[in-house]
């Protein structure tokens, strides 16, 4: 089979780069002709394992690459490199523009279906259709399929960059925090969640940003560690790969643990897994939502202002049992 040099590229957002890495990596593994470069920011390299027939590349969009003449410099700096695919992974104005660059000079491009139609009718407020959409990573394959390449996921959940990670005993993290109100649990429950969690001996580490590390200040137990802002991306997974479990609402923290195979028990609001976010490799067992509110999912990303409290019917003890019942399925007496 004839060798094939394809140029990946996906920029945002963070849970959006996090789920191409099993995709890329399967993609080597079942066609060892194929050698990906992949565009993504400098920030999410550390999310991809080492594999001799991928390359990583930064994309400086807000500088040296900025608007439309940025781009061609991108493209005209690669051209050397001599890639017979592109792989828009994005669908975006940006990628789309670089691929018309590579599609006139002949190379094959693949662009990603997002799916919007299908999507529009799982959010609209009448005639909602309420089923489950193709997981992200699926159409991340479709890309690579659409190349000619034979891409199979079996959507089990593994440890692509840490593969013997030295557990801790009786932990658990929390991400508490979400970019968009819509899809963040309230805060002090979470952090009764986290609080009822200690007392019964479980130690609990508490990520998010530095700035989102200020509303934290106040929290004060022996078994409860705050490590938002402390660290980089890179030692956060490792961190993370140590754990017995993560709790988390619908971002980036929930795809970052199932990077490093970590069992999530995440808490949805106006999102919902059925528009094919839920983390690669998770279980839906482990979703905590309200099934009962019919409007639901308002939104696609939770960026919709709305009147409804998706969260308001989830109790803590409603995630309580969700961490006890995942933790005994992980761990069998």
């Amino acid at each position: 089979m004839a060798k094939q040099n394809i140029l990946a590229f996906r920029l945002s957002a963070i849970g959006d780069i996090a789920m191409t890495v099993p995709v890329i990596i399967e993609t080597l593994e079942q066609n060892p002709q194929c050698k990906i470069t992949m565009v993504a920011p400098a920030f999410s390299h550390s999310f991809f394992p080492y594999h001799e027939r991928l390359a990583l590349i930064d994309f400086d969009k807000k500088n040296k690459y900025k608007g439309l003449k940025g781009i061609y410099r991108f493209y005209k700096e690669i051209k050397p490199l001599k890639f017979n695919a592109f792989a828009d992974l994005h669908n975006v104005l940006r990628s789309i523009v670089l691929g018309m660059f590579f599609r006139f000079s002949g190379t094959k491009v693949s662009i990603l279906d997002k799916g919007r139609r299908e999507k529009k009718a799982l959010t609209r407020k009448r005639n909602k259709v309420l089923k489950q959409l193709k997981h992200t990573t699926e159409r991340y394959a479709d890309v690579f399929r659409d190349l000619g390449l034979k891409v199979e996921l079996n959507h089990e959940l593994k440890n692509y960059l840490h593969p013997n990670p030295e557990k801790k005993e009786n932990t658990i993290g929390i991400a508490p925090f979400a970019k968009h109100k819509g899809k963040m649990y309230p805060l002090n429950k979470m952090l009764e969640v986290a609080t009822e969690l200690a007392n019964k001996g479980y130690k609990l580490y508490i990520f998010g940003s530095k700035q989102e590390s200020e509303l934290l200040k106040g929290l004060s137990h022996k078994n409860i560690e705050v490590v938002a802002g402390k660290f980089r991306f890179k030692e956060e997974l490792e961190l993370m790969s140590t754990l017995n479990l993560m709790i988390s609402m619908d971002s980036s923290n929930m795809h970052l643990a199932s990077l490093v195979g970590v069992p999530v028990v995440s808490v949805w609001g106006d999102t919902h897994p059925f528009a094919g976010f839920l983390g690669y490799g998770q279980s839906m067992e482990n979703v905590v939502q309200d099934n009962n509110l019919t409007c639901r999912p308002i939104s696609i990303f939770g960026d919709k202002k709305s009147d409804i409290d998706s969260f308001a019917q989830i109790t803590v003890n409603d995630i309580l049992e969700k961490v006890e019942n995942a933790l005994n399925k992980k761990n069998p007496s």
